[in-house]
């Protein structure tokens, strides 16, 4: 994801979501377009950490979203899709049922926080 810069160790929130999708066979770089065009206004809402896909294995790639609580991600996310800004438009169309969305509390030593 070229568009995203390049993460920095800092304080971004106290729970950071990792989020990891399948996309379909060859659906990669429609996928990467269509976020894209997307997170502009998706970081508007909340910022993200990082975006990143395999190189490896099945076509996945994985997103990393700060929140300063559980409950902020929920409403974030909520108003994101009611807006319609989130998920990206078409975004889906590429995707394959498989999703994994995992919060967590970084530790001390992480340099995120």
């Amino acid at each position: 994801f070229d568009f995203v810069p390049p993460v920095t160790a800092g304080e971004y929130g106290k729970v950071y979501e990792i989020r990891t999708y399948h996309t379909r066979l060859n659906g990669m770089a429609p996928t990467i377009e269509k976020w894209r065009a997307a997170i502009p206004a998706r970081t508007e809402m909340s910022a993200m950490n990082i975006a990143m896909y395999a190189l490896d294995g099945r076509p996945r790639f994985t997103q990393i979203w700060p929140y300063e609580s559980a409950n902020q991600r929920a409403e974030i996310r909520a108003r994101s899709v009611a807006e319609g800004v989130w998920p990206p438009k078409g975004g889906p169309d590429w995707l394959s049922p498989e999703m994994t969305s995992t919060l967590a509390v970084p530790l001390g030593f992480s340099p995120l926080k």
